[in-house]
């Protein structure tokens, strides 16, 4: 394939979300590689929600510009030449953003393997994270498969959090969660999230869904998802039970159970305010590490 969006020329698909299909391209001007979402139609939802959700995902990210955060390069509406072009594969209509591409996977499939590299993931995340809440958004979505890594010259690949879709600004924008429906990722959904408790949305709703991601990241699993039989069961777990006992799949040091603890608090007032006073709080990179909690 190869058709042109904007001023990128489309090379392949690379993978489908929820919302949006997501395809390999390559800028017409310099050559070089990009990531484009196009918005595709949901049968649950109306595609002028679906839209509305895209613009208010473009607006939000290309507001924020940090090395932690996807960078957005253009955004438009799918050209009918390029829907003939494709016989289709891309919608005529459909609205797109360019955004950059990384090119090494996401969290949900990469393995961590030191307390070291743990402690960098979370640094880099809290910065970003600090950035987005102020601006006054709000991710509401963040889980392993919306972390992207991107190469880095031969070091570790850096973290890019991504895929604002659901976000909550909180400069008077609408809200375009419908009433009734909540929103996010069950394993990675605060409390008020599953109660739909939208006055008690802040920083902390998103440091709780960071705290279960680097559950996972240290120990395999997300804190809440061992022997849930049902997505119910799961999500009356997160608002109701403590967190088991952390059993790390490495040394990691004795106050990082405390710390991810704190950000697992069931109410946003508990949990660190802000992600700098999480991040002034997280253990060092070289604090003394130990295997512990039956690991």
């Amino acid at each position: 394939m190869d058709a042109k969006i904007g001023n990128f020329n489309v090379k392949k698909r690379l993978g489908a979300g929820g919302m949006a299909d997501v395809w390999l391209a390559h800028s017409a001007l310099g050559g070089e590689p990009a990531a484009i979402k196009i918005l595709r139609r949901s049968d649950d939802r109306s595609v002028e929600d679906l839209e509305a959700r895209f613009a208010m995902e473009v607006q939000a990210i290309a507001r924020l510009s940090h090395p932690g955060i996807v960078a957005i390069y253009d955004h438009g509406v799918v050209s009918e030449e390029a829907d003939q072009h494709t016989f289709g594969a891309l919608r005529g209509g459909a609205p797109w953003l360019a955004m950059e591409y990384c090119d090494a996977g996401d969290l949900s499939s990469h393995k961590v393997t030191s307390w070291q590299e743990l402690h960098r993931i979370a640094t880099a995340l809290l910065e970003a994270l600090a950035l987005t809440h102020a601006s006054g958004i709000l991710h509401r979505d963040l889980k392993p498969a919306n972390v992207l890594l991107a190469a880095a010259n031969g070091g570790p690949p850096s973290v890019k959090i991504a895929d604002f879709g659901l976000v909550r600004s909180d400069d008077g924008g609408a809200d375009l969660t419908r009433a009734g429906q909540a929103i996010g990722t069950p394993n990675y959904m605060a409390p008020e999230q599953i109660l739909q408790l939208r006055n008690r949305f802040g920083p902390g709703t998103d440091l709780y869904a960071l705290g279960a991601l680097l559950w996972y990241l240290a120990t395999g699993a997300a804190p809440f998802n061992h022997r849930r039989a049902t997505i119910t069961e799961l999500l009356k777990a997160q608002v109701s039970e403590d967190p088991p006992t952390l059993t790390p799949a490495f040394a990691v040091p004795l106050s990082f159970e405390t710390w991810l603890r704190r950000l697992l608090a069931k109410h946003p007032q508990r949990r660190y305010l802000f992600a700098a006073d999480a991040q002034a709080a997280l253990p060092g990179a070289t604090a003394s590490c130990q295997l512990y909690g039956g690991a």
